[in-house]
């Protein structure tokens, strides 16, 4: 296109294609686990872009892309999660005991949340977003704390 129909002239076009790869925790079956420290502290860094949108939200709404992690918290354990991203407003939802059919634990519009004291078990945690076009970097951190008896 031009600015005014006097405007014209020969040009050059490039063109290649190169494919969108796929994030590595794109789906329940290629859940990332989260490896915890002494401490109880696991963290990532990672990206929904050219993510899916694999699952749907429990707690309504329309999503994106989203990124998908396991780990395995012990009875009793609080859970901690903060998501930190400049590129896009996080979707949270955890489940226990199966990936995306399992019991909701959680869900919500947040880039944070504390569980009450867990049964334990295994968890998947779903980092998603609020639409098809809502993407991007974000930083992980889940927090496992056992509290102290009364």
């Amino acid at each position: 296109d031009s600015d005014d129909a006097g405007a014209k002239g020969n040009f050059t076009l490039a063109v290649s294609r190169t494919p969108a790869l796929l994030p590595d925790n794109d789906t329940c079956d290629t859940a990332m686990e989260l490896i915890f420290s002494g401490q109880g502290v696991a963290t990532d860094s990672g990206s929904t872009l050219y993510g899916l949108d694999q699952y749907d939200s429990f707690c309504g709404g329309v999503a994106g892309p989203d990124g998908v992690y396991k780990f395995n918290a012990g009875t009793g354990q609080i859970i901690d999660i903060a998501v930190a991203s400049t590129e896009f407003s996080p979707i949270l939802y955890l489940y226990k005991d199966a990936c995306g059919e399992g019991s909701p634990v959680f869900c919500g519009v947040t880039n944070a949340l504390e569980t009450p004291p867990q049964a334990g078990g295994d968890y998947w945690l779903v980092i998603d977003s609020g639409g098809e076009a809502q993407w991007g970097a974000y930083d992980l951190t889940v927090t496992l704390t056992t509290p102290a008896p009364p």
